[in-house]
């Protein structure tokens, strides 16, 4: 199920419009930290802004994103680690 437009809206809006991870603003897509297939939440305490090219490199194996501290209903704050075969 895809997550509810108002709920991408306000994640984009928290981060600025912005990728939480490289600072594109083009080709955005809201992520979820924990998948959803996971039990990850449609929250904004579990989905970031990602570009595409982010957003492919994680779904990839090339970067991973971690929470380091959960704001509950508001943000979260994550740390990324490049993997083998990430490319900037």
């Amino acid at each position: 199920m895809p997550i509810p437009a108002t709920v991408s809206r306000a994640v984009y809006q928290r981060d600025g419009w912005h990728c939480r991870h490289c600072n594109n603003s083009n080709g955005l897509d809201p992520h979820h930290v924990i998948f959803a297939s996971q039990g990850g939440t449609d929250t904004l305490d579990n989905l970031i802004s990602l570009c595409r090219k982010c957003h492919d490199d994680i779904h990839g194996g090339r970067l991973r994103v971690e929470i380091v501290e959960v704001i509950p209903g508001r943000d979260i704050i994550v740390k990324f680690w490049k993997l083998k075969g990430w490319k900037p």
